[in-house]
């Protein structure tokens, strides 16, 4: 009878992890037929709705924009998940692109522009003003809505034709200023010793571990670069406004258009509005009686895709390089360089490309990996003897620069944050952590006396920090030779500007780093001219993802990252710093901040 009982139990266990097995498959069959069906709707969905005559485009800037369109391959779940991030974040040049269409369409007659969560850059904030700038030649309308501002959101805003307020709204004119965590009393209190190596005393991404303090030279380099953003600034908002620089710097000064009656009196703003009354002025700029009969177009399904019309067969490579310099295949939304060493070997091989335009948008990364793709760009210009242009953006400093050096002209804005020539590397010892807050202790058995050499877990000896001194200054001096060889300049005016010194666009022109200021259409004009090419077509890398590669490739980064972003908010770029130190391997070309107008 037991022996019965046992063979019945051990068949009914059998049952159970068959019939589980079942019910997991039909519903990961089911899971995926809904991903195929939601496949099939996203891919069906490419061709765009049609305009209705008289409507308005909603431009809606809320969210992230960087340079590439990243397209969310989450957008279609919120009716079935809200907690899933559904933002779709906007691509610079599809929106230039979106907005030059608008700016000839007999069917849109203005633009309601939105922009009270703008999150970008600031050559992007200061790029999309002119893109809207562009468009009102056309002589269209804009009208900007806004229930709070900061002040990027703000400088676009300025813009419009008229700025209305929502009654409950504030503004956020402040002036620019940054602020460093310096983490060296935490590093002592832990028993942490960071053990530091530099070229360049402007160098200062290393200061937070070893200083608690602003250094001198940080000091004067922060200063000037935000003076010369904090000019330009003044300079566009007061030339929007009718106001002189000196004005409106007393208003910001003083905090004096916070409320929305103050920014009104300070002619900011053009009225203080509840959103149905701006539509009721809609109905009367496009002629239409009733505020129920309006018609928008939203930026979503109006959207294009960047590049141009031409069929020609000669064709203009624009290779997008923006995030980190990463070694490896790297992740979404970073410059890997197995993958960028490959985007550019497929340019090379292809004849028809006649000339190259690299967008750089990058705080820097690994010197390793920024040396890959340097020797890549080398090649393609001995061996295919093509004219090479970059357009830099909000960043291309450090390894950015690195990669930018070998170019044959070199396009910036004037609020680019570049130069940074400069290198680092930084370990942490965390033997007396170990030892004295948790008990732990190391040893060891070595067949040579450096066979540990990087441990972590002890002190370094005289012996490996030269041998890491001496290798950063290797790296120092082979990326100034980068800078020497491709710009032309004399080693003595590259060694004074180097010092991993960061500057802005405009400084860097007046220093010989970058030729001339401009967009990337100012780029793309130079290398059609270098390669005396008339109505080139456009060939844009890395290519778009379909749906499905989206939806695979992001899925966890996807989710992970907006679950930390979310409850991060404002800290979250103290939280990318921090993986960035905790993933760091070898020495790094990097921009020591990140800066951002708010």
């Amino acid at each position: 009878m037991y022996i019965c009982k046992k063979i019945l139990s051990k068949n009914m266990k059998s049952f159970f992890k068959i019939v589980f097995a079942v019910v997991i498959g039909m519903f990961f069959t089911f899971f995926l037929f809904f991903i195929f069906l939601i496949g099939v709707a996203a891919s069906s969905g490419e061709s765009k709705p049609s305009v209705a005559s008289n409507s308005i485009l909603e431009l809606n800037l809320n969210g992230t924009i960087s340079d590439f369109p990243v397209s969310n391959p989450f957008s279609d779940f919120s009716l079935f998940n809200p907690s899933i991030n559904t933002e779709e974040q906007i691509g610079l040049f599809e929106l230039k692109s979106t907005i030059e269409k608008a700016k000839s369409d007999k069917n849109i007659k203005g633009i309601l522009l939105r922009t009270d969560g703008i999150s970008a850059g600031i050559s992007t904030i200061f790029e999309i003003k002119h893109i809207l700038e562009d468009f009102k030649k056309s002589g269209k309308f804009i009208i900007a809505y806004t229930e709070g501002q900061a002040q990027g959101s703000y400088l676009v805003n300025t813009v419009a034709d008229k700025i209305y307020m929502n009654p409950m709204g504030m503004m956020e004119l402040k002036g620019l200023g940054t602020e460093i965590m310096y983490l060296k009393g935490l590093m002592d209190k832990l028993g942490v010793e960071p053990m530091i190596f530099y070229a360049g005393e402007f160098k200062s991404a290393t200061e937070p571990y070893r200083l608690t303090q602003m250094s001198e030279e940080n000091r004067v380099q922060m200063t000037a670069l935000l003076s010369d953003i904090y000019s330009n600034y003044l300079l566009s908002v007061a030339k929007s406004r009718n106001l002189s620089t000196e004005e409106l710097r007393r208003i910001i000064d003083n905090l004096s258009a916070v409320e929305p009656e103050q920014a009104l009196s300070n002619k900011l703003i053009d009225g203080i509005k509840y959103y149905d009354e701006v539509l009721t002025e809609l109905a009367k700029k496009v002629n239409t009686k009733d505020v129920n009969d309006l018609k928008f177009a939203t930026y979503k399904d109006y959207k294009t895709t960047y590049g141009n019309q031409s069929n020609s067969k000669d064709k203009i490579a624009v290779l997008f390089a923006e995030g980190e310099i990463v070694d490896g295949k790297g992740e979404s939304g970073q410059i890997a360089s197995e993958k960028y060493v490959e985007y550019l070997k497929d340019i090379k091989k292809d004849k028809n490309v006649k000339a190259l335009v690299l967008r750089v948008n990058s705080p820097g990364g690994s010197a390793y990996a920024s040396e890959q793709i340097w020797r890549e760009i080398e090649n393609i210009k001995k061996e295919r003897k093509i004219p090479v242009v970059v357009s830099m953006g909000d960043l291309a400093a450090s390894g950015g620069y690195y990669i930018s050096a070998p170019a044959d002209y070199i396009v910036a804005e004037e609020n680019t944050i570049t130069g940074s020539i400069g290198v680092f590397g930084m370990m942490f010892n965390t033997e007396k952590m170990f030892r004295e807050k948790a008990g732990i202790t190391f040893d060891r058995v070595k067949t040579a006396p450096y066979a540990d050499f990087g441990n972590g877990n002890r002190p370094w000896s005289d012996r490996e920090k030269e041998v890491m001194t001496n290798s950063i200054n290797r790296t120092y001096s082979i990326f100034k030779g980068k800078v020497v060889k491709g710009r032309k300049l004399p080693q003595a005016q590259v060694d004074s500007i180097a010092r991993g010194r960061v500057w802005s666009g405009e400084d860097a022109k007046d220093l010989g780093l970058v030729d001339a200021y401009g967009n990337i259409d100012v780029a793309i004009q130079k290398a059609s001219e270098l390669a005396k090419l008339k109505d080139p077509s456009l060939a844009t890398y890395p290519g778009k993802k379909s749906y499905f590669e989206n939806l695979i490739e992001d899925f966890e980064q996807t989710k992970t990252q907006q679950a930390i972003k979310n409850t991060l908010g404002s800290d979250y770029e103290l939280y990318k710093s921090f993986t960035y130190l905790r993933n760091m391997e070898g020495v790094q070309a990097r921009l020591p901040f990140t800066l951002v107008i708010e």
